[in-house]
């Protein structure tokens, strides 16, 4: 077998020229592979470890009026695990400029500490009362607002300046828009900012009053059945809709996001390795028309069929597997750079930056099967 493995080296000198072509391609659909799902993977698993560090909420309920007195029997009701009621509404923030049109979405939280959708500091202290705020980071790092700032929201036609006590980040925004119809995040002119609770009612006149309720369940699978009882037993209040988890607007952008990425990275290496196969394909069917005698003279010096079609195997093989280990090298280099462009509109404050071995491993075998 060395006398063949000299001929294969011998082989690949020779059409050095495709060989470069075939492994550009092979780099360029290894590359693509390893650092899209790197970095997707990094996206999703920082994701679910935030979701469940700050205890994602399960259910999200707009409603016209919900009195705190029936909060106790909503937390009774079945399958409700948590309840958090909120006031949350639009305002105008004045800025120095009169022409510019900037909005916030005010939060009620309580003074210390909520226990669905909790804030992750980012800086300052999360404590808060009356006319202090806390605000979204990415927001606050596009008006270049900091701790000690103090910001001016219009309520019900009433200015209100509020000193920034924190910058935050919660599981419910990790992708901020106004709503479904927006076309882009516009951390400039919309934000998220977090008021105390009481002070919110007392300013607006909904004391007591609540406009939005957040619910965590005990068993998720179960939501219809719990949609049907909420529904039953308090449309009275009026009730314009209830949002599921999965539907939830911040929620649905991010995986409709990690699932199309998923998909494209499972397609487009399959093209790549498509025609770097096609062209191994034709080089070595003519390789093997012009060995024809070199093959017969093999097989009388005692070489079987075996040998001679592995030493054939090999030529590809090899192509194949430095190229891949170049794409796979590559790409998981280039893998954090993809992550943290996702930084540019989804927000993650606990993103982690790794190799996952089993994208490698899947990557050898990829390449190692269309070139074989």
């Amino acid at each position: 077998m060395k006398k063949l493995n000299l001929r294969l080296l011998r082989m690949i000198k020779h059409s050095k020229g495709q060989n470069i072509a075939i492994l550009i391609v092979v780099i360029t659909g290894l590359f693509t592979y390893t650092a899209m799902n790197s970095a997707i993977t990094n996206l999703e698993t920082s994701l679910l470890e935030f979701y469940d560090l700050t205890n994602f909420g399960d259910v999200y309920v707009q409603m016209m009026h919900f009195p705190e007195s029936e909060v106790h029997n909503l937390e009774n009701l079945d399958n409700v695990k948590e309840v958090d009621a909120r006031i949350v509404f639009d305002a105008p923030m004045i800025t120095g400029n009169r022409d510019e049109k900037v909005s916030v979405r005010i939060v009620t939280v309580d003074k210390y500490e909520n226990q669905i959708n909790k804030l992750f500091v980012e800086k300052g202290s999360r404590t808060i009362s009356n006319r202090e705020v806390l605000i979204q980071k990415q927001f606050a790092e596009a008006r270049n607002i900091d701790v000690g700032d103090s910001i001016t929201v219009q309520i019900n036609g009433v200015r209100y300046p509020l000193l920034v006590k924190g910058l935050v980040s919660s599981p419910e925004f990790t992708y901020v828009m106004e709503d479904e119809q927006a076309l882009m995040p516009r951390p400039d002119k919309f934000g998220i900012v977090f008021l105390e609770r009481d002070f919110v009612g007392l300013v607006t006149g909904m004391k007591g009053i609540y406009n939005d309720l957040v619910l965590t369940l005990v068993d998720e699978s179960k939501y219809k059945e719990t949609e049907k009882l909420f529904e039953n037993r308090f449309d009275k209040y009026g009730i314009i809709r209830l949002i599921e988890k999965e539907d939830q607007l911040s929620n649905s952008v991010m995986f409709e996001e990690i699932n199309g990425v998923k998909q494209i990275s499972g397609f487009i290496p399959i093209v790549f390795l498509f025609v770097a196969a096609a062209i191994l394909s034709a080089m070595i069917s003519r390789n093997v028309k012009n060995d024809r005698l070199v093959i017969g003279i093999l097989k009388a010096l005692g070489y079987s069929n075996s040998q001679v079609l592995r030493h054939y195997t090999m030529y590809a093989v090899s192509i194949g597997s430095v190229g891949g280990v170049l794409g796979i090298f590559t790409g998981t280099l280039m893998s954090g750079v993809m992550t943290r462009m996702y930084l540019e509109f989804f927000y993650i404050p606990l993103l982690k930056v790794k190799v996952d071995p089993m994208n490698i491993v899947s990557a050898i075998i990829l390449t190692t099967v269309f070139c074989t």
